[in-house]
């Protein structure tokens, strides 16, 4: 099987019809099972991440490699953003396929270094991974990209989760330090994580406000104690308050209609 599907990535088997990506997926299913080595799982679940990305199945040991090694999230961000001081070139012919995977991975994959099964953020594993990947950056001039992308990938959507605060205590302790600025900015992407609504023509923004009182409830909780959180918490809260009044403005011109 993992003959096979090397032969498929690479295109050497020019005569096999592209499997369906359920079918791939599956075949991934019983690999896992199987006596594979975590390399070689790790590379066949890259080459096949357009396949993987939306089955159950995901990409578990892509995913361990990037959230446990540092130089693996920093080879993502180095296929695909240029230093910060040369000049944009194309990637090499060799290099362009995985530099696409390598930046659809980079603006859909989310994931917390340091996260056990239980839920729990192990704070030495986290800091260490974070620190880790900010000092790699700085050596490869892509520390603004860096550190955007780091805040998006500890995003995540926190409206009925049933959350006493967000985000989690330890990931806060890093969005507040005033070094991280553009952490907290790429962290903002939350606000394009809501997904697909649906609301009646004269509805307005009443779902907007619900979520606008979520994340100030959010933002009320951290006031005292992380005052850059609080800010940028309340910041959505506002984002969503805008986003009410259109919904307002579009809701009254139904009416007129």
């Amino acid at each position: 099987l993992i003959r096979i599907l090397k032969g498929i990535a690479s295109g050497q088997e020019k005569n096999a019809a592209l499997p369906q990506p359920w079918h791939i997926a599956r075949v991934f299913e019983v690999l896992s099972k199987k006596d594979c080595s975590q390399p070689e799982m790790v590379g066949l679940e890259f080459a096949y991440y357009p396949a993987l990305k939306h089955d159950k199945y995901g990409m578990p040991h892509l995913m361990a490699e990037i959230l446990s090694n540092p130089e693996s999230f920093m080879e993502l961000i180095c296929l695909v953003y240029k230093p910060s001081n040369a000049k944009l070139e194309p990637a090499p012919g060799n290099l362009r396929a995985s530099a696409e995977t390598a930046g659809c991975l980079l603006h859909s994959g989310r994931g917390v270094p340091g996260l056990e099964s239980n839920g729990e953020i192990v704070r030495e594993s986290f800091f260490s991974w974070i620190n880790r990947v900010r000092v790699l950056a700085k050596e490869k001039d892509r520390e603004v990209i860096t550190d955007l992308k780091i805040g998006t990938w500890l995003s995540n959507w926190p409206i009925n989760q049933d959350f006493d605060c967000w985000p989690d205590p330890v990931i806060a302790e890093l969005l507040d330090m005033d070094d991280c600025e553009d952490i907290r900015q790429g962290f903002c992407t939350v606000y394009n994580s809501r997904g697909v609504t649906s609301r009646m023509p004269y509805d307005g923004g009443l779902q907007e406000r619900k979520v606008a009182e979520e994340f100030r409830r959010f933002s009320i909780h951290w006031k005292d104690s992380k005052p850059n959180v609080a800010s940028m918490i309340e910041g959505l809260a506002e984002s969503y308050e805008q986003e009410a009044r259109r919904h307002d403005e579009d809701g009254l011109w139904a009416q007129e209609w």
